[in-house]
């Protein structure tokens, strides 16, 4: 059996890569953690300001990084066309998110900017 035939039954059984399952479930705990960190408040409230502020991109670069997986298992199509536009936008609003994050801890406002 080839390779890209063990993909192929491997995804059929609705399987993805290892990395992405663990990369998920490691997406999963930090947005559990990062909930709670928010609503405890440990630290006090500067601490619960930079996590506010700083805990969207990591998901958000994980997000991309899943989607980009996920289109790339699919075969030539409109699936694959729909993934690859859902990437696409989701690396888009990464980068923006990445911006105004830079922009605010640099003390200036964001908006209206490239962000």
């Amino acid at each position: 059996m080839g390779a890209n035939a063990s993909v192929a039954a491997a995804n059929a059984a609705g399987a993805g890569p290892r990395w992405v399952e663990r990369l998920y479930a490691g997406l999963v705990g930090y947005v559990v953690l990062c909930v709670a960190w928010m609503l405890t408040g440990v630290g006090g409230e500067q601490v619960r300001h930079y996590v506010g502020l700083l805990a969207d991109t990591p998901a958000c670069l994980v997000a991309v990084l899943i989607t980009i997986a996920a289109t790339r298992a699919l075969p030539v199509g409109t699936s694959r066309t729909a993934w690859r536009c859902l990437s696409t936008a989701l690396g888009l609003y990464c980068a923006g998110v990445t911006i105004g994050v830079y922009s605010w801890l640099h003390g200036r406002d964001p908006f209206p900017g490239i962000a």
